[in-house]
């Protein structure tokens, strides 16, 4: 602690340093105190003022901002208003202008104007009219050549239709031709045979004659055979006769497909017929080579019965 100085740092008196109280020295201390306390106060309520002071003038100048911008934007929505009504005001004087223009041009057009438009308005609609009507003969006429061509098709293809229904009848009755021919031919022969061993059979010569008519029925089951043998060939040669027919007639088909006009009735016909001819000059040929070879068959057998029975009486 330093001589001559108190704890609050204010010097000491000589009395004070000596030990001997000095009552005005306390007073002027004391005063110079309160002084200095007072002055401290007084700063610090001038500071708090002022600060209070400067707080309001900032509050007023935003205020005093927010009111201005306020007024410029309510000054600028008056004149956006009045601009929009001077616009308006014009916009109407236009229209007027020019609607009346317009009723004073239309009212300068002339009688002889407006017959020489409605004429040509007239003149326009009869071309309109005339094109329709060409476009809708047009579009009839394509629908009849159409409903023609498709009636010529259904007559094409039924007389078509009719066409191979005879050829196949005319097929089928000629088969059945050939086959009565040929059971006729077969019967025939069976039955020549019979007569010719029973003849035998029934002659003086008894035992002999009777081992030569055992061996008889060989001879004809023989025959037999060769004619099931022609007649198995006969029935080829027709079911060939018939696949070229078939032939024939499928390439007959593909001509008259090919041609729409001409359709080929004649070539069809003529060549199916020409064919049936054919196969009936076949059929006779084969018939008669038949015959000729059954009587063959029957004087070998008539000579060799007849050699046989005369051996054995000698």
């Amino acid at each position: 602690m330093s001589i001559g100085v108190q704890p609050n740092g204010y010097p000491m008196s000589r009395s004070a340093i000596v030990g001997q109280p000095d009552i005005e020295t306390l007073r002027k201390l004391e005063l110079e105190r309160r002084k200095k306390l007072r002055l401290e106060q007084v700063r610090q309520q001038s500071k708090e003022f002022s600060n209070k002071i400067l707080h309001k003038v900032q509050n007023e100048k935003e205020k005093l901002k927010e009111n201005e911008k306020k007024e410029k934007e309510s000054e600028l929505r008056r004149w956006q208003e009045e601009r929009i009504q001077s616009l308006e005001q014009q916009y109407r004087h236009c229209l007027d202008s020019v609607r009346k223009g317009q009723d004073e041009k239309s009212a300068k057009v002339s009688e002889e104007e407006q017959r020489k438009a409605k004429l040509l308005q007239e003149k326009e609609n009869i071309r309109r009219a005339k094109e329709r009507g060409r476009v809708a003969m047009e579009r009839l006429k394509q629908d009849k050549q159409e409903e023609e061509k498709a009636r010529e098709d259904e007559q094409k293809q039924k007389l078509y239709t009719n066409t191979i229904e005879k050829l196949r009848s005319s097929l089928v009755t000629s088969r059945a031709v050939l086959k009565d021919i040929t059971t006729n031919n077969v019967s025939n022969d069976s039955s020549s045979i019979e007569d010719d061993v029973d003849q035998i059979s029934g002659s003086q010569h008894g035992p002999s004659l009777a081992r030569a008519s055992d061996r008889m029925p060989a001879q004809g089951f023989t025959n037999y055979d060769d004619s099931k043998t022609r007649t198995r060939a006969n029935s080829d040669r027709r079911n060939n006769l018939e696949t070229n027919g078939k032939n024939n007639l499928e390439s007959n088909d593909l001509e008259a497909r090919t041609k729409s006009v001409n359709f080929p009735r004649t070539n069809v016909y003529s060549s199916t017929v020409e064919s049936s001819k054919q196969y009936d000059k076949h059929a006779y040929e084969e018939r008669r080579s038949s015959g000729g070879n059954q009587n063959k068959n029957q004087s070998e057998l008539r000579s060799q019965t007849k050699d046989q029975s005369d051996g054995e009486n000698k």
